[in-house]
């Protein structure tokens, strides 16, 4: 009796050989994008394959695999020096299992784990010191707590050139602060509002110092611009009298990253986002023909405490329409 088994076998392996040697690989610079799906260059179908690119120096950038114009499997970048950035894998275009991010110098950055949109991430600084955790649900970040905020308070402090305020100081806004982020510690501590960034331009071409005797704000014909004590900007906006011209915001982080460009009109439905110095969101302005009708406080309660999660949520007499943990304030 003839067995024909073996032979069977040999020709599912010679096909899954030559079936696996068929996997597309094109260059970043061939890849665009309809949507939000990925296509080579006049192709009509969404790719699957593996996308690479290359730093001028030849070093691999990064390595990508899509599958029907997602990424879907491994993912790699690199650091032009040759060090691993990123190693993750994708599902259907979301980030999905264990990841880590590094710093240029090879030391963590970033331990990760998400499975359906929820996970952790642990967070450390470029000498590996682990200093914070973040929880994420539906794939944004949804709270955020530092094992060592001190010691993250100090690295904001650090990154703005700022000096260094008491023990006592800290001990005081590490305690009124230890259930929030530093930048809050940053913003509202540090800078002073009261005696620095809410002196108003009573005339252009005016100038206001730190005590240091660095620039902080300077105001000019038709903007004003506030700098961190590094000389980076911090905040520039437009400050036109011309209904007609849109206002125009944009704020920084210390190290020279923006928040994001804005611009809102005196017609119709507009914006504006107000950013901590680290990005994120401290409050919204929603208006309605150049008036504010709606201010969404992030992190605040109705009392206008820290309270993280919760949303507060006022209306233009200043009356509290809403406080939950409802972003839509509903």
């Amino acid at each position: 009796m003839k067995h024909f088994f073996p032979r069977r076998i040999l020709f599912i392996t010679i096909l899954s050989a030559l079936l696996s040697g068929c996997t597309k690989d094109i260059d970043a610079n061939q890849l665009q994008f309809r949507g939000d799906l990925a296509y080579e260059i006049n192709a009509s179908k969404p790719f699957s394959g593996n996308v690479n690119s290359l730093y001028s120096n030849g070093q691999i950038k990064d390595v990508t695999i899509y599958s029907d114009g997602k990424k879907h499997g491994a993912s790699t970048q690199h650091f032009k020096n040759g060090v691993v950035k990123f190693e993750g894998t994708f599902k259907a275009g979301v980030l999905d299992g264990d990841y880590i991010r590094r710093h240029s110098n090879g030391k963590l950055h970033v331990v990760g784990n998400k499975v359906n949109g929820t996970g952790t991430e642990k967070v450390y600084d470029n000498n590996g010191h682990h200093y914070q955790i973040k929880s994420i649900k539906n794939n944004k970040t949804s709270s955020v707590k530092y094992s060592d905020l001190g010691y993250a308070y100090k690295l904001m402090l650090e990154m703005a050139s700022l000096p260094e305020p008491s023990n006592k100081d800290i001990a005081a806004n590490l305690e009124r602060y230890k259930d929030s982020h530093p930048a809050q510690v940053f913003s509202f501590r540090v800078f002073d509002w009261e005696a620095t960034v809410e002196q108003y331009c009573e005339q252009k071409n005016m100038k206001f110092y730190y005590p240091s005797g660095k620039l902080f704000k300077e105001c000019t014909e038709e903007t004003e611009t506030y700098f961190y004590p590094n000389g980076t900007k911090w905040i520039w906006f437009t400050n036109a009298d011309d209904e007609e011209s849109p206002y125009q915001d944009e704020t920084f982080t210390a190290n020279g990253d923006s928040c994001g460009k804005q611009s809102r009109g005196y017609s119709g439905e507009s914006k504006l986002t107000i950013f901590y110095p680290n990005c994120d969101i401290e409050w919204e302005e929603f208006q309605r023909d150049g008036e504010n009708y709606l201010t969404k406080y992030h992190n605040v309660n109705s009392d206008f405490e820290l309270e993280i999660g919760t949303y507060t949520c006022i209306d233009n007499e200043d009356n509290v329409t809403y406080e939950g943990k409802n972003i839509n304030c509903k």
